[in-house]
């Protein structure tokens, strides 16, 4: 039994969805139909088999979403995002001192 509230069912639906929460922070949606959401990228995928390997061996697994490349290399997006805000952040903070 999944404890998890979150976990992906229609409403009034007498079928489970088949997709599972994903445990990757970029870790979209899973539409069932082929298709899996990242905020990177969107998989399509020939069967649900080669869908079902890789959403529950990267995007829903406990350690293995670490190793993704897709993840890896959100990660670095975001820190090279956050650390020019950051050094804007310093060099207004600057300018504004020495006012």
């Amino acid at each position: 039994m999944n404890d998890n509230k979150n976990y992906h069912r229609v409403p009034n639906m007498k079928q489970e969805c088949d997709t599972c929460e994903g445990i990757c922070p970029y870790y979209l949606r899973d539409r069932g139909n082929g298709m899996v959401y990242c905020e990177c990228a969107r998989f399509r995928f020939p069967d649900k088999m080669a869908r079902r390997e890789i959403v529950y061996g990267f995007c829903a697994h406990p350690e293995n979403y670490k190793k993704c490349a897709i993840k890896q290399a959100m990660d670095h997006y975001y820190e090279r995002k956050f650390s020019m805000i950051d050094a804007d952040e310093r060099g207004a903070a600057r300018v504004e001192s020495s006012k």
